[in-house]
């Protein structure tokens, strides 16, 4: 059993100490006199005269405490992000020398516990200490606990600080205890709350009752994993200073009450339900009540409300006149586009991919900037040259006459010629005026790789390895490899054995850079198999089943050499399609269960994730990514193998495929986290966001967007 700290820690610089020495300085000393590996720790002096100080320490069953409590004696800390991760076992407490610094504006405490071969470890929670957060600290004004007990003396000394005003609870026991804190957090504006079980309980999950209606002053509210019942509804209502308010709700709520919230300008609603991951999203008719009632305060500037599974476009959008953005994304619209939306005169983002069947016109609403629709779409544009839809050059033909609404007023002329009328019009519309929609395939191919997970003429193409789906999205999944695939930005039908014309007898492909194992074992650390062996997912050489099968890792060796590979084929089409496994919903992997979801790695027990147990060692690459972390830079110039195939596009390219990170869901980005979320960037620190201090000065472009 192994437990690891991480200890990130901005310091503010105390110009010039004795010696002519920061304290960064002081304690890269003190980490070498005491044999600390440096190699955990990194320190470098930030904006504003900041200090970030990186802490990971590995420690075994003999655990006694933390080894470097001198790192908390130095006042100018400001920041402090502490984070324990234990694999199993017994649980360890935070230090409680964290309390002696009361010059914190910052306290991140996060428990990260994970049990190896276990998708739902029941998130254990650790036990926080008397003392271990600033008593009665002026200067503290954020908090975010992760995975801990919320005890009575927890809840005394967060109420304690008087200036405190955004506070995250993700994963915590004892809830209910926050209603204790009434009338005590005046200046609390910002609530963010994560349900300790996730989708991983079966049971529905509710907030205690009269919690939030506890913060008065909240501008900004979110709520994640959480049924947002009727009670929940009615305390959110009750919320009149909230601007920002993002929550998952069940079906059968009414929401009126959102009517009372006339400072809110950006709404997120998330459809939640603990069968979702078995596909189902509850009934059509129980939602469409549902978003009936949705009644919104007419100064809303941006509303997201994809994957509800609607088949209509709410009404209430109609009385939005100052929505900014809007995204409707994946759900079961069946309906011509509202045309209401060309009046709006401040919308500029729509998102309208991913749904059933939507007809009529496209926007050509002046003030648009980008817009997404499908490819697939029978949609027509009234004018040839519509701004925001230049990346999909002539994917929309212009609207003939037979689609305008003008031909219904010749009905009132006399029945028996509009009924020869229509039948010409009908005709005249040539169906076959849809292949010139082929024209597309000649364009002008960017060849630029995408850093942001789009892909197309604007964006790029994908990085090695990943396909274009048809909606302009990088990916692996069937998604995107398959039906309506991009060729030209991406590869396509990555999961087939595509057999052009080759006549070779083996594909034997040498991944990377390994040396060839001498011990019989295989994998990072022991390197890649003796030519014609295969690498078994417990990282041992050979040729059998066991070895060459399920869980085979191709990064360290050959997989399925026992498979036809059908190298006499003459045609263009590939028909084997034995490794197509379908996409894992229930969190595990492998021939019965399938391929994990984009982004996730399946470990050597076969539960999908993105840790480094999951993309290490042993990680079964025919069932998802493998080393997300590592940027696998494949030059394909060496051509050591008599295969010609699939290697002509990149010999120009040696492409080191930086941005195959998985996207971040803890809203930390980084070679550990991952990249931000679309539309998001990863600032200096590691966080992702849109404001000017995420996406200017210092924002990483390999994790996220940047101005």
């Amino acid at each position: 059993m192994k437990i690891n700290y991480l200890l990130t820690i901005p310091l503010l610089l105390t110009s010039v100490l004795v010696e002519g020495k920061s304290d960064c300085d002081k304690i890269n000393d003190y980490l070498k006199k005491n044999n600390i590996d440096e190699e955990h720790i990194k320190c470098k002096a930030g904006s504003n005269g900041k200090i970030e100080l990186t802490r990971y320490l590995n420690t075994d069953n003999d655990y006694k405490g933390e080894p470097a409590e001198e790192l908390f004696t130095y006042d100018s800390i400001n920041k402090l992000t502490y984070t324990l991760e234990n694999s199993y076992g017994k649980t360890y407490p935070f230090t409680t020398a964290i309390g002696k610094l009361t010059n914190l504006e910052e306290l991140i405490l996060d428990y990260d516990y994970y049990e190896e071969g276990h998708i739902c470890n029941s998130y254990e929670t650790s036990e926080m200490k008397e003392g271990t957060i600033p008593v009665n600290s002026k200067n503290l004004k954020i908090l975010k606990l992760y995975s801990v007990q919320l005890t009575d003396a927890t809840i005394k000394e967060i109420a304690s600080l008087s200036n405190l005003e955004e506070l995250t609870l993700s994963k915590c026991d004892n809830l209910e205890k926050v209603a204790n804190l009434a009338g005590k957090l005046n200046k609390l504006n910002k609530l963010t709350i994560y349900s300790l079980f996730n989708y991983c309980h079966s049971d529905p999950q509710t907030l205690p009752k009269n919690i939030i209606n506890k913060f008065t002053n909240l501008k900004k509210l979110e709520i994640h994993g959480y049924y947002s019942d009727e009670n929940l509804i009615k305390e959110i209502s009750s919320l009149t200073k909230l601007e920002n308010l993002i929550t998952t709700f069940n079906s059968k709520v009414n929401m009126d009450s959102f009517k009372n919230l006339a400072n809110l300008s950006e709404l997120e609603l998330n459809y939640c339900d603990s069968d979702v991951y078995d596909g189902d999203y509850g009934t059509n008719e129980d939602l469409e009540v549902t978003f009936k009632s949705l009644s919104l305060p007419k100064n809303l500037k941006k509303l997201d409300i994809k994957n509800n599974n609607l088949t209509k476009i709410p009404s209430a959008i109609e009385n939005l006149k100052k929505l900014e953005y809007l995204n409707i994304r994946n759900n079961k619209i069946d309906q011509e586009i509202p045309e209401y939306l060309n009046t709006f005169e401040n919308l500029s983002i729509i998102d309208f991919t991913e749904l059933k069947n939507l007809k009529g016109h496209v926007l050509n609403n002046k003030n648009l900037k980008e817009c997404y629709y499908d490819f697939s779409y029978s949609l027509c544009k009234e004018t040839e040259n519509i701004p925001c839809l230049s990346k999909y050059d002539k994917s929309f033909p212009l609207c003939s006459s037979a689609n305008t609404k003008t031909n219904i007023t010749i009905k009132t002329k006399t029945t028996t010629t509009t009924k020869t009328k229509t039948i010409t019009t009908t005709t005249k519309t040539k169906t076959k005026t849809i292949t010139t929609t082929t024209k597309t395939k000649t364009t002008n191919v960017s060849t630029v790789t995408s850093t942001n997970g789009k892909c197309g003429a604007k964006d790029g193409v994908c990085p090695t390895g990943e396909c274009c789906s048809k909606y302009g999205y990088c990916g692996r999944s069937e998604k995107h490899c398959g039906t309506g695939c991009q060729s030209e930005f991406g590869q396509c039908n990555i999961n087939k054995t595509t057999t052009t014309k080759t006549t070779t007898q083996k594909s034997t492909t040498t991944k990377s850079s390994y040396p060839t194992s001498t011990n019989g074992k295989c994998g990072a650390k022991d390197g890649k198999c003796p030519t014609g062996e295969c690498c078994s997912k417990y990282g041992y050489c050979g040729r059998s089943e066991k070895h060459c099968g399920t869980g085979c890792q191709s990064e360290f060796g050959q997989c399925n050499i026992n498979k036809t590979t059908t190298t006499k084929i003459t045609t263009q089409k590939s028909t084997t399609t034995k490794s197509s496994y379908p996409t894992s919903t229930n969190g595990k992997c492998g021939a019965k269960d399938g391929k994990c979801p984009t982004g996730e790695c399946c470990s050597k027990y076969g539960y999908c994730g993105r840790s480094e147990k999951h993309c290490g060692t042993g990680c079964q690459s025919e069932f998802g990514q493998c080393n997300i972390n590592k940027t696998t830079t494949t030059k394909t110039t060496k051509t050591t193998t008599k295969k010609s195939t699939s290697t002509k596009t990149t010999t120009k390219r040696s492409t080191s495929t930086k941005s195959s990170y998985p996207t971040s869901t803890n809203g930390k980005c980084g070679p550990k986290d991952g990249k931000c979320p679309t539309g998001e960037c990863c600032s200096k620190y590691n966080y992702c966001g849109r404001s000017e201090k995420h996406c200017g000065t210092g924002c990483q472009s390999e994790f996220g967007q940047c101005h």
